[in-house]
């Protein structure tokens, strides 16, 4: 996993704004290694679940 206190998809903090680097957040469906806010995570959930594929890396704020 990579370990990320800033969400590399939303530049939010990780695991959410109140609880920066406190505790881990969510792992993205897109590689299953990079860690992003609960907020994130969240969201790909229902991406994937509405939509059958999530917002690639490439299309994120910070590109991994």
């Amino acid at each position: 996993m990579i370990r990320n206190i800033i969400c590399p998809r939303c530049l939010g903090g990780v695991p959410n704004n109140d609880r920066i680097g406190e505790y881990i957040g969510a792992l993205s469906r897109t590689d299953n290694a990079t860690e992003i806010c609960s907020d994130c995570g969240t969201q790909e959930g229902m991406e994937d679940y509405l939509n059958g594929m999530v917002m690639p890396q490439s299309d994120w704020k910070v590109n991994c």
